[in-house]
């Protein structure tokens, strides 16, 4: 898969691509929302 900007499209990429560390912030991001929805159905008791 090529997502590098070939035509101009950029909003259209993968923000993480020409950023540090944007896969981990991804991953950070990603997980913040796994544990948020974690503790929020165990404390409606749906787990």
């Amino acid at each position: 898969m090529n997502f590098d900007d070939k035509d101009g499209e950029q909003w259209l990429n993968m923000p993480e691509l020409h950023s540090r560390y944007g896969y981990l912030v991804l991953w950070l991001f990603m997980f913040a929302v796994v544990v948020t929805m974690f503790l929020y159905f165990r404390r409606k008791n749906w787990l």
